[in-house]
């Protein structure tokens, strides 16, 4: 039950522990040392109940002296207990390394979180085909749509969009899949206590109604830079494989994609030019062996081919574009994004007047976009 007696550690009866509390106590203790609590598991039978009815110098021999002061100091009764008013005030749930929810792909990697703060629907875990999608915090105009282009369409094909709700890519990711009224998990680098970054909190509540917020992060735990590793192996484990799209030469998101390579799961990157520090770290990693994708079907190719025969019907809606049309399109199409009197010099015998017409045709099909200081950019309907 979550009301207990007072106690101190000394007098406290373990007897009394359930298991989800002996989860929630060695996540504590090992914070950001995962792979060392399942040690000490696998010597007490696999049980971490086991692990605290030991008597109290077999347990300081097995913990090591920085765990066992971690442990003794602690008030158990508290901990639990504020614990258990933040999840229920916030209505999240609490899903131990053992639990029948527990994400089974999560199981097979190295290092798995020993507990999950979750808010949404659970049962979307059960049965999911996920895809993560990270990238630069800072990404260019194309890169966003990008991100929102993919997401949208991988969640109309019914994957699971996987990413870390920073702000960049990921945030794109996630809002393009919402968009394709599909689902979308977003794994935090902190507790849900303090949601970060803070203009995200909107979108925090709508993955929460619409898919799944998760953390291994206690609540009142902030984000820092170290946390974001320990994320990422949570969201290429999730995954059955990760895209980067915009990463420069020492991004964060080329950590997941080495995460994803030590898990077993598919690296797809999108390439960019060669002298764009965005485009660095993508680049970096095609060269390496990760598969460039050029439209969201590759990745779909990639993992189930029978989805896109089964698909294409729904497809064939392709873009008819005039032969003018084309023609300005495929020239803003060489720039991230390109000034409406710098586009109209590079053409030649066209009008303004049929130039504005062509732009406007462009924009109502949706190839194009309008930017503030009148410019366009090209969306990349692949």
């Amino acid at each position: 039950g979550n009301k207990r007696g007072g106690f101190a550690i000394t007098s406290f009866n373990v007897f009394n522990m359930t298991n989800t509390e002996a989860w929630l106590i060695l996540n504590y203790i090992f914070y950001l040392s995962a792979a060392k609590a399942y040690r000490l598991i696998a010597q007490y039978d696999n049980s971490p109940l086991n692990i605290f009815k030991d008597n109290p110098e077999n347990l300081a021999l097995n913990l090591g002296e920085e765990f066992y002061k971690k442990y003794s100091e602690l008030d158990v009764n508290q901990f639990l207990d504020k614990i258990y008013k933040f999840c229920e005030k916030e209505k999240a749930s609490i899903i131990c390394n053992d639990s029948i929810d527990y994400p089974s792909a999560l199981k097979e990697i190295y290092d798995p979180p020993l507990v999950l703060f979750i808010k949404g629907n659970k049962d979307l875990l059960k049965q999911y085909q996920g895809i993560a999608i990270v990238g630069s915090r800072k990404p260019s105009e194309y890169g966003k749509q990008t991100a929102a282009r993919f997401a949208q369409v991988l969640a109309e094909y019914k994957f699971t969009i996987i990413s870390g709700m920073a702000r960049g890519i990921d945030t794109f990711a996630h809002k393009g899949a919402l968009e394709g009224s599909g689902i979308t998990f977003a794994v935090l680098g902190n507790g849900f206590g303090n949601i970060y970054p803070p203009e995200n909190v909107k979108l925090f509540e709508t993955i929460s109604e619409k898919g799944i917020v998760m953390t291994e992060f206690l609540p009142n735990v902030s984000s820092l830079p170290v946390h974001f590793p320990y994320r990422n192996r949570i969201i290429s484990g999730l995954s059955k494989g990760v895209l980067v799209i915009e990463a420069a030469k020492k991004s964060g998101s080329l950590i997941t994609a080495n995460c994803a390579l030590e898990q077993n799961r598919d690296v797809w990157a999108i390439p960019g030019r060669i002298c764009d520090k965005n485009s660095e770290g993508c680049n970096a990693i095609i060269k390496e062996g990760a598969s460039i994708v050029l439209c969201p079907e590759d990745i779909i190719e990639d993992i189930d081919n029978t989805l896109l025969e089964s698909n294409t019907k729904t497809n064939k809606t392709t873009i008819q574009l005039s032969e003018k049309e084309k023609a300005v399109f495929d020239i803003a199409g060489k720039y991230d994004s390109i000034e409406l009197n710098n586009l109209f010099d590079c053409l030649n015998n066209m009008s303004w007047g049929e130039f504005s017409y062509i732009i406007l045709q462009l924009e109502m099909k949706k190839c194009i976009k309008k930017l503030p200081g009148n410019s366009i950019t090209v969306i990349h309907n692949s």
